[in-house]
Formats: structure tokens, sequence, C-alpha cells
């Protein structure tokens, strides 16, 4: 039976689907060359620490987990609410895991660094999963994980949810407040997500004085939680 025909049918691509091909290959080799790129601008960062007499990776690395473990105690609270997830597709998700990966990573190399608190982190959520599935030691986090939401944790009066829209601009943080990162990338869902949750809860909402000390870049993309 000659089956060149279905053979060739088979391997047969439109132009469409060639282009998405194409574009996708492009867009990993991307990622590996940004990737690359990084890991040895972070080497070369720390080879500059170590010149300057900085610890050794072992000694630096104790000295982070003791300063997270100790901001579980005395540190600010700082919340991810993860109530949002739904909102987002797979894509979004993935961008929402990065970010998540970044704050743990800022907050773990900070000398004085929050509490950080997962919340409404559903271990059955497809957020959990993606963490799971992408981050290296993920469950091993020195932070506290909870299946509970705002409302359940804590007293509105001692809460400020931190949002984009809110006319509220923060200058100083206090220390008697815990503040919620609302866990949505910025590209991903309608404006006012979060401060419209916050005030169907009557919770007071803030918002970090980003734009007045900031700029966009003009290339790279700006996505934030």
């Amino acid at each position: 039976m000659d089956t060149s025909q279905d053979n060739g049918e088979a391997c047969f691509m439109s132009k469409n689907q060639m282009r998405k091909q194409a574009k996708y290959i492009k867009t990993i080799e991307k990622k590996k060359q940004n990737r690359k790129f990084e890991q040895e601008k972070h080497r070369e960062k720390f080879k500059i620490y170590r010149q300057e007499g900085g610890l050794p990776k072992a000694d630096l690395r104790n000295l982070q987990l003791t300063r997270l473990k100790d901001s579980l105690e005395k540190g600010l609270k700082v919340c991810v609410d993860l109530q949002f997830e739904e909102l987002m597709n797979e894509k979004e998700l993935n961008h929402l895991t990065n970010q998540i990966k970044r704050v743990y990573s800022s907050n773990k190399a900070s000398e004085t660094p929050f509490h950080l608190h997962y919340i409404n982190f559903r271990k059955d959520g497809k957020t959990y999963k993606l963490c799971c599935d992408k981050i290296d030691g993920f469950e091993n986090y020195v932070a506290t994980f909870e299946e509970r939401g705002v409302t359940d944790l804590f007293n509105a009066s001692e809460v400020v949810y931190l949002s984009p829209d809110s006319e509220n601009v923060i200058q100083t943080l206090d220390p008697s407040k815990s503040y919620i990162i609302g866990g949505l990338v910025d590209d991903s869902v309608k404006k006012n997500t979060s401060s419209s949750y916050s005030e169907y809860v009557e919770i007071a909402t803030g918002r970090l004085p980003i734009p007045e000390y900031m700029s966009r870049s003009d290339t790279g993309s700006f996505k934030q939680i």
C-alpha cells in the first residue's frame, strides 16, 4: 500500500502554522539566552561581592535563612493574595508564578526581609501546582502559606490592600499594618479588580509611589503583581 501521500499530508504545515512554530522556537531561544545572561550577571555580581569581603555562598545562604526565620516573628507582614487565579489563563498564571519566585528571591536577599504570606493559596489550585512544578524548593520556602483569605486572617483596620488604582499614595510603611498584594499580572484582568474587592470587603487601599520614582523601559516587558 502506498502511504507516501498520507505521510506527505501528515508532515504538511500551513504557512500560519510554520510562522507560529518559528515564533515559538525564537521565543524559546531568546529565553535561553536571557537565562544565560542573567546567570552570568549573577555570577559576576557575586564575584564582586566576594572581592569586597562578602561571605562565601554557604555562609551567605545560612545568614539569609536566619533572617527569613526571624522575619516570621518580627518582620512587616506582606501578603500575596492568590484568590484571582480563575481570572487568568495558563500563560498569565506562568507569569504570576515567575513573579512569586522573584518576590521571594528579593525578600530572601534583603537585609531586613518581610514576613511573607501567601494567602488564598489552595493546594489543589493551579497556581500552587505551577509553583511546585516550576520553582525548585518552593515547598520549603520560609514563609506562611494560608488557604484562608484576608478577612479571615486580619481585622480590616490592620490591613492595607495595595492597588495601582488607589488614590492613597504610601510614602512610609506602618509596621502595625499588613500589606496585601493582589496576585494577578497587571495586563490580564480588568482595571480596578483589587480596589473593587477592597471596597466590597471595606478594606483600606494604598498605592506605592512607583510612577513618582520609576519609569518604564522602552524595551522588555513590564509585568508586576
